[in-house]
């Protein structure tokens, strides 16, 4: 993730959500099935692939809740509307494999996870084209956000997740992601080593806060987390970010972000603005999860990248 930058002046005060509601959507984080269809921006157009296209990741290109799950996908909950099936509806290849999971790690690309087979068999001899989104549970982030909608039911004001994962004096966090980037350049390099005719694209984390809550949108609900922890997960999400580009950079792949065209497209922003979604008043995706504006986003973002 990027640097906080510059310091803004006190945080917005906004009344509090009952605890009982984000109890709710805590729970709805872990299902993350359905959501409601919402309208999608058009995804660019780019020249047909020669080859096939085949798309790995975790929950962040699966799409839970975003538009309707494809059949047969079982707890992988694979949305016809995630990026990859934009990409490939952009770039026509002469064939698309979506083998993206829910939950998935980087243990599920080269290895079975969830009683699904490993990603890395979809690849074949016709392969031109890879992405994969991967390391956020690896790094457990997932686990540290709903850590800190907790702890945030507690202490709205202060930085009570902050706190704890940094007790010891050491960034306990920022550790695990670091602890990540050897497995994500282990799995970049086993992908190009099954696909060497394929480019390779990782592709990154959206923003999820602002560097401060006053940058949050008055008229939405973002007292999920505490006005202190803000600008401390905003800096861990710039940590992830830096992290996995450099970690692309060294497997010799190349890196999409998602974060820094995601500025002001955060959880705390109006429907139709926020790339994802935040844990109350969800319309179109799973708690803390990318929403179908998002999926169109990322989809353009990559076939921009794929020039």
């Amino acid at each position: 993730m990027r640097s906080l930058g510059s310091t803004l002046t006190g945080p917005v005060r906004r009344p509090r959500r009952h605890p009982v509601h984000r109890l709710a959507a805590l729970a709805a984080l872990g299902l993350a099935t359905a959501g409601l269809a919402g309208a999608v921006p058009a995804t660019a157009q780019a020249a047909p692939l020669a080859g096939g296209y085949v798309a790995m990741g975790d929950s962040y290109t699966s799409g839970p809740g975003v538009a309707t799950v494809r059949p047969g996908t079982g707890t992988c909950t694979r949305s016809d509307h995630n990026y990859p099936s934009l990409v490939a509806a952009a770039i026509a290849p002469t064939s698309f494999k979506d083998v993206s999971c829910s939950g998935g790690t980087t243990a599920g690309i080269t290895g079975s996870e969830f009683g699904q087979p490993p990603q890395l068999d979809a690849i074949d001899g016709t392969t031109r084209l890879v992405t994969i989104g991967i390391g956020g549970n690896d790094a457990g982030l997932i686990g540290a956000g709903a850590t800190c909608v907790v702890l945030a039911m507690f202490d709205g004001q202060g930085n009570p997740c902050q706190a704890l994962y940094t007790w010891t004096g050491t960034d306990t966090l920022r550790q695990t992601i670091r602890d990540a980037q050897p497995k994500i350049l282990a799995t970049l390099q086993a992908v190009k080593q099954r696909a060497p005719q394929a480019r390779v694209l990782l592709i990154g984390y959206p923003d999820l806060l602002p560097p401060s809550k006053a940058l949050c949108d008055p008229a939405v609900d973002d007292s999920a987390i505490a006005d202190g922890d803000v600008p401390w997960l905003y800096g861990v999400n710039v940590e992830v970010n830096r992290a996995w580009a450099q970690t692309a950079a060294a497997a010799g792949v190349e890196y999409v972000d998602t974060f820094t065209p995601g500025h002001g497209h955060d959880v705390c922003q109006r429907v139709g603005v926020r790339w994802v979604e935040g844990v109350a008043d969800i319309t179109d995706g799973a708690p803390i999860h990318p929403n179908g504006v998002g999926m169109a986003a990322f989809a353009n973002l990559t076939v921009a990248k794929l020039g």
